[in-house]
């Protein structure tokens, strides 16, 4: 699949590439001039021998990495885990069972009494309550065997962390380790997938590769979190609301007609955007890249690309902001020019992230009005699949309504 991505997005930059010299010759008119046209399709030819070689090293790697027998009921990995797993996963809940424990989790959403209340801000309720249906099983299993629990999971975010501070590292909730105890008086520890590799060599005696527990350490961190005790969420509202600030003072100091001020605020809000957002990831650690005359930031492994949009109408639903998202074509464009041209990036060489570790864009599209201020954020990973589709899904999202 990654060769095929890969070797995909080659195809689509040699297309694009042929297509932007051809409009480039056409428009300059040098359609009929032999010796331009002549360096031009030689250098063509160049491009696309390089890339053919590139997509045949891909080719190659990606057949000596092919398992040799890939139909399910013979993989090699399914029939190690299959004897580890007899026996131990336990039954799932009856369709009552199943109907209350959903009813349960909005009600202690509601409440904000975790795990996953988090979810329902950007998720359907049958969807929203697969948290809480995972630690009724686990509270389930617990009772009955009256035990201690590891939990491992990649979710890091506060409906099941107290986030670390600078003498106390990340630990689980203390409404879980209260209700766990009552339950089944045990206690509750909770590692991430990377941490548990990492413990694995010290507890078991196991060698684990340190480049598999860096990965996942990756993974881990690109996933919307919770930073300094602050939801990300809140922190990208916080920052916007300082780039409103700044417009709003920009058009006040200055004397305009009412239909170019709302393009002078437009402009500078989105620059000072850029700007707020890149101070706050260089406090935390993060990098900042220029691609072109613009400048983003990234963090944990992802670029963030804000992006305004006016408020029309009195809705802000999140509705309005995917369908806002996805309507714009240019913006899917231009994300994949920009997931496909770390060259063009000029890295901050004083920061520890590069911009190859910005393995996904993370988008963070937002609503705001010189009176009204800032209405809406989301955000939510971005991709143009290889046939140039645009995706986004939210994971995350404020409104000053709510």
């Amino acid at each position: 699949m990654k060769a095929r991505d890969a070797i995909g997005a080659l195809d689509k930059v040699s297309r694009s590439s042929v297509d932007a010299l051809d409009r480039w010759i056409k428009d300059v008119h040098l359609i009929n001039n032999d010796e331009a046209r002549r360096r031009i399709d030689t250098a063509k030819n160049a491009l696309t021998s390089a890339l053919d070689d590139l997509k045949s090293i891909i080719q190659e790697q990606a057949e000596k990495d092919a398992l040799a027998v890939v139909a399910t009921y013979s993989d090699p990995i399914l029939a190690k885990l299959e004897p580890l797993l007899q026996g131990r996963i336990g039954e799932p809940f009856s369709s009552d069972e199943l109907l209350s424990t959903v009813d349960e989790a909005q009600h202690r959403a509601s409440s904000k009494i975790p795990p996953g209340y988090e979810d329902y801000e950007s998720k359907p309720p049958d969807q929203a309550a697969g948290d809480y249906i995972l630690w009724k099983q686990v509270l389930r299993e617990a009772s009955h065997r009256q035990c201690d629990v590891l939990l491992v999971t990649a979710d890091v975010k506060e409906d099941w962390w107290v986030p670390s501070d600078e003498k106390v590292p990340a630990r689980p909730r203390n409404e879980l380790v209260a209700e766990l105890r009552k339950e089944a008086s045990g206690a509750l520890l909770m590692l991430t997938p990377s941490q548990l590799l990492a413990k694995a060599d010290e507890v078991f005696g196991l060698k684990v590769d340190k480049q598999s527990v860096s990965e996942l350490e990756r993974t881990e961190q690109s996933r919307p979190k919770s930073a300094a005790g602050a939801p990300l969420i809140q922190i990208f509202v916080t920052r916007l609301t300082e780039a409103h600030a700044t417009a709003r003072a920009a058009i006040n100091h200055v004397e305009v007609e009412n239909g170019a001020r709302s393009k002078i605020y437009g402009s500078v809000i989105s620059g000072a955007a850029r700007t707020e957002l890149c101070q706050e990831v260089m406090n935390r650690g993060g990098a900042t890249v220029q691609a072109g005359r613009l400048q983003y930031p990234v963090l944990g492994g992802q670029l963030i690309v804000p992006v305004r949009y006016s408020k029309k109408g009195s809705s802000v639903s999140v509705e309005e902001m995917r369908e806002r998202v996805h309507s714009t074509g240019k913006l899917g464009d231009h994300l994949h020019r920009l997931s496909l041209s770390e060259k063009i990036f000029t890295i901050d060489s004083n920061q520890e992230e590069s911009v190859s570790e910005a393995a996904s864009i993370l988008l963070v599209p937002y609503i705001s009005d010189p009176d009204e201020g800032v209405c809406l954020v989301a955000m939510g990973e971005a991709r143009t699949s290889v046939d140039g589709v645009f995706e986004w899904e939210v994971e995350g999202l404020w409104s000053r309504q709510s």
